[in-house]
């Protein structure tokens, strides 16, 4: 006889009344969509299929939201006058009558930029430990989501103690704590200037602010000399960015400096595995680090030369692009302006390598290749900027 798989659930609570941030939160806009719609397609972005949202207040305005997000809802008759909990509960009934879960991702609907890598890691770790209860945590503060596996839900449906969900998990004598490389779990929109906040942190979904590149340091165990190496290679490629930012939109700074600081700071951030920067380029994608991850998989040789030819063949009328890609060079750059963990001449240290290659022909056409690229490098930014940023 065949035995049908159990499934995780999301459950994410969208049923009070907003009443600290004075608006709806659920329906806010972020970007093209609502915040509300954000929460929703992270956790399908992370295939979680079985996802039921509970409503409360104005329900008949969420529900076109969720039809076209093709998710489940319960309505939570008592929103006005009971707390979360009791949204907590009204949702784990609703799964259990139609199903009994493997287990449930529990997630307020105003939490809507966790990237989907987090939740993913989530289900990965509770296949492999069984643990009943998973708590997402990032610097050491708990966040979003939360996972109750089946074997707590009775327990939780029965618990009657002070403190809601909180007293019920501080009668827990252990929950699994997973430290993850994601700020986004803590982010929710409870007043008027998280809301602001939220804006600004998707605008830059994808990059990585400097506290968040040592969580990721700390999730890969990258080694502390790698460290001190990224931190020498963003403080030179820092100092050639905040040259340029005359010359860059001032809405556009902000982000332009994110960009090359996180991508100085991971570009080596896998370089005890082989291939490291395609590899390093690899796992920055799938945690949803699109930028820093174009400027690791570059940082080595600008992607065999690639990146370099089209910085040659653009004219000024490309200027978008030229910005789009420059801190990709400026990365690339300064990595070459670093020995082990502290500035250097370029030429000082390519005589260096020239010196322990010497018996081998390869390497030796290598490191020419890698020094005319970066002379070239250095030249054309010269010749767009009208200064060398690598003085």
């Amino acid at each position: 006889m065949e035995t049908t798989e159990k499934k995780i659930w999301a459950l994410l609570l969208c049923a009070g009344r907003s009443r600290r941030m004075q608006a709806f939160k659920p329906l806010l806009p972020l970007g093209d969509r609502t915040i509300l719609e954000h929460t929703i397609s992270r956790f399908q972005e992370a295939e979680v299929e079985n996802i039921l949202v509970v409503t409360g207040h104005r329900r008949e305005e969420l529900l076109p939201v969720l039809a076209k997000k093709q998710v489940q809802e319960v309505y939570n008759e008592e929103y006005a006058t009971r707390d979360m909990f009791y949204s907590v509960c009204t949702g784990i009934r609703a799964i259990c009558k139609q199903e009994r879960p493997k287990g449930i991702l529990v997630c307020p609907a105003d939490i809507p930029l966790i990237h989907p890598f987090t939740i993913r890691q989530m289900i990965q770790i509770q296949k492999q430990q069984k643990e009943p209860v998973i708590q997402a945590v990032f610097g050491g503060k708990e966040g979003h989501p939360l996972f109750l596996g089946e074997e707590v839900l009775d327990e939780l449906l029965n618990y009657t103690g002070d403190c809601g969900l909180q007293g019920f998990l501080n009668t827990r004598e252990h929950i699994c704590r997973i430290e993850m490389p994601d700020r986004c779990i803590l982010f929710d929109t409870d007043v008027q200037e998280d809301y602001e906040k939220l804006k600004k942190r998707y605008i830059a979904w994808d990059v990585p602010d400097e506290q968040t590149c040592g969580a990721i340091w700390d999730y890969t165990a990258t080694p502390e000399n790698v460290r001190r190496h990224c931190r020498c290679v963003a403080e030179i490629a820092m100092k050639a960015a905040k040259r340029c930012l005359s010359q860059i939109p001032e809405e556009k700074r902000e982000l332009f400096l994110m960009e090359v600081q996180s991508g100085a700071l991971l570009h080596d951030v896998l370089r005890v595995v082989p291939r490291h920067g395609k590899a390093g380029a690899q796992l920055l994608r799938q945690m949803g680090y699109g930028k820093p991850a174009d400027i690791t998989e570059a940082h080595q040789n600008l992607n065999k030369g690639r990146l370099l030819e089209e910085l040659k063949e653009l004219d000024y009328s490309q200027h978008d692009r030229f910005w789009e890609l420059l801190p990709t060079f400026l990365v690339y750059g300064a990595d070459r302006l670093v020995e082990n963990d502290h500035p250097c001449d370029y030429e000082e240290k390519s005589k260096k390598k020239r010196l322990r290659f010497q018996n081998d022909p390869e390497a030796l056409q290598s490191l020419e290749r890698d020094r005319e690229r970066f002379f070239t490098c250095r030249n054309v930014l010269k010749e767009w900027m009208g200064y060398d940023l690598f003085e």
